[in-house]
């Protein structure tokens, strides 16, 4: 499953399906998916975790728009791969 920081992320990780969790300004280690941290993608910037819902930087949701589909095709790639 490929998804945002939402409750079905943790439904799916609850139910040990494989999930690849786009992070933007929550922290994954609090909130990411149980026992699937190393599927997390995440861009890391100087002001994560910054947990607002609008970025106060010049380029709003930097955090988000940088995780290019490229880069997460490729995790589920990996991810599907390696299989369960």
């Amino acid at each position: 499953m490929i998804t945002n920081d939402t409750g079905p992320m943790h439904a799916a990780a609850a139910l040990e399906t494989p999930v690849v969790a786009l992070f933007g300004p929550t922290e994954p280690r609090r909130t990411g998916p149980y026992g699937q941290l190393e599927n997390v993608l995440r861009i890391e910037l100087p002001c994560l975790p910054c947990l607002r819902s609008r970025c106060a930087y010049e380029k709003p949701n930097e955090c988000l728009n940088a995780l290019s589909p490229e880069t997460v095709f490729e995790r589920a790639r990996q991810l599907l791969k390696r299989g369960r």
